[in-house]
């Protein structure tokens, strides 16, 4: 019987683990769907069964070096994005920051912490077909560029 305890406890941080990976607090993002089912027998013949939520995540990455963006123009196929900004420049302070258009800076879709590099953060979205704007918090004039996201 206290195997079957552990293994329960086992299973049910693992399930935490898997639901607090979700991503982003952002009010743009939703939660994975889909899943995944695996069932792992246990000593006494019982069956525990653990669902996984899964679902197709696409990555987009871009970096900053010298005080310019790598690219000023980004793009990608609608649905889950997980968005990797590395800052290449020591000792200088950067963001990756999404917004909806350049005319809607108020509250961004999902963004990084600012932070001196070098340094590497990431966020994740989901995002339907459609144009955005990002931006360096720190650099706004100098450190911008567009995403399109396709259906």
């Amino acid at each position: 019987m206290p195997l079957r305890l552990i293994f329960t406890a086992v299973v049910s941080a693992i399930v935490a683990l898997i639901m607090a990976c979700g991503g982003s607090s952002s009010s743009a993002s939703k939660p994975l769907s889909g899943g995944s089912e695996a069932q792992t027998p246990l000593a006494d013949g019982a069956i525990a069964t653990v669902t996984a939520a899964a679902a197709n995540v696409s990555n987009v990455q871009i970096s900053a070096k010298d005080a310019k963006f790598s690219t000023d123009h980004l793009q990608a196929r609608a649905g889950r994005l997980n968005f990797t900004f590395t800052n290449d420049d020591t000792a200088m302070p950067h963001s990756f920051a999404l917004y909806k258009s350049k005319s809607d800076l108020k509250d961004p879709l999902g963004s990084t912490p600012i932070a001196t590099g070098p340094s590497t953060q990431s966020f994740t979205l989901d995002l339907p077909g459609g144009d955005y704007y990002f931006q360096c918090q720190v650099h706004m004039d100098a450190m911008s560029g567009t995403l399109t996201v396709t259906p």
